[in-house]
């Protein structure tokens, strides 16, 4: 079965088909050459990034030309002007292809205007910088200031699309733009590693717990219409951060307004008796008895999830 360009990649990537494995190795070959064709030639004749990352300007040029498709850097420009999306621009030119074209000249415009931003554009944003910036953050030893890496990212997603395209949860944005990374994921599977980072630097950056801090505050102001398991999920987060700061007032005033306006939600009581927990906190305010107490008032008001109090409850009876 064929694969769509805008399918997901079948090599289970995440990423659309078409950014990803371009050599079609679903695509049919003649039956006449069929079993003289080995799976290197087949290769060999697509197009990749790495392949016009090697070609000049003119070669790429005269490719384009070769398939009807005529451009400069002046005109590249002003299309780019009104984009943030290569592909926005290599569609158009995918449309004016003739239908007898090659099957593998198929992804050389999208290719070729990925080459050509970064060769011609390379200071204006465009999403194949933010690909890049997530494919670097998520490979990269998160021991390389990653607090640092997600703020460059988060910032920018807010002032490149989320303020421009009025888009007001990450939702939005990757449906928008049929993004192929889950930035939810991204950011809540990788959060631990910043809270980490910030316990790690926190006596020779005392800052860092600030820009944590700040990193919540920005996003709970912009998302406005994220998920409500993912605002609760941020919300405590911030909450807690302020007690890894040793602001136990402001803490304990941010448990206390989520767990008021959430009551039925127990994580918000699971989270705020874990920093009084002397098993689990790591922070000034260790207390046995007040741990308790709120995982007893959890309890009482939570909707579901009361089996993890419980288990909280238990745990600290038998100390």
């Amino acid at each position: 079965m064929k694969v769509g360009r805008n399918d997901p990649c079948p090599c289970g990537s995440g990423a659309k088909y078409k950014k990803c494995c371009i050599p079609k190795y679903d695509q049919p070959i003649p039956q006449a050459v069929e079993a003289l064709v080995d799976f290197e030639s087949f290769v060999a004749r697509a197009w990749t990034a790495e392949k016009l990352a090697v070609m000049s300007e003119a070669e790429i040029l005269g490719k384009l030309n070769e398939l009807g498709i005529r451009t400069n850097r002046t005109q590249f420009a002003k299309e780019a002007a009104r984009h943030i999306r290569t592909d926005e621009i290599s569609e158009k030119w995918i449309s004016r292809l003739a239908p007898s074209i090659d099957d593998f000249d198929e992804d050389f415009p999208l290719l070729a205007a990925d080459e050509l931003w970064k060769r011609w554009l390379p200071d204006q944003f465009s999403l194949y910088h933010l690909e890049d910036m997530l494919e670097d953050y998520l490979d990269n030893d998160p021991d390389e200031r990653i607090l640092e890496r997600f703020w460059g990212i988060w910032a920018a997603i807010r002032d490149h699309i989320l303020l421009p395209y009025k888009c007001r949860s990450l939702e939005q944005f990757m449906e928008r733009f049929d993004f192929p990374y889950e930035m939810n994921a991204v950011f809540f599977d990788t959060e631990p590693d910043m809270v980490e980072e910030c316990r790690n630097r926190q006596e020779e950056d005392l800052e860092s717990w600030d820009r944590l801090i700040l990193l919540y505050q920005d996003m709970l102001k912009h998302l406005t219409d994220m998920s409500m398991v993912n605002r609760l999920n941020l919300r405590r987060s911030y909450a807690l951060a302020h007690f890894y700061k040793s602001d136990i007032n402001k803490g304990n005033t941010l448990f206390k307004q989520l767990t008021d306006e959430h009551p039925e939600w127990a994580w918000g009581y699971v989270g705020w008796g874990d920093v009084y927990n002397p098993r689990l906190s790591f922070t000034s305010a260790s207390d046995k008895s007040e741990a308790l107490r709120l995982y007893r008032l959890g309890l009482e008001k939570a909707s579901s999830d009361k089996d993890i109090l419980e288990e909280r409850i238990k745990e600290l009876m038998i100390q």
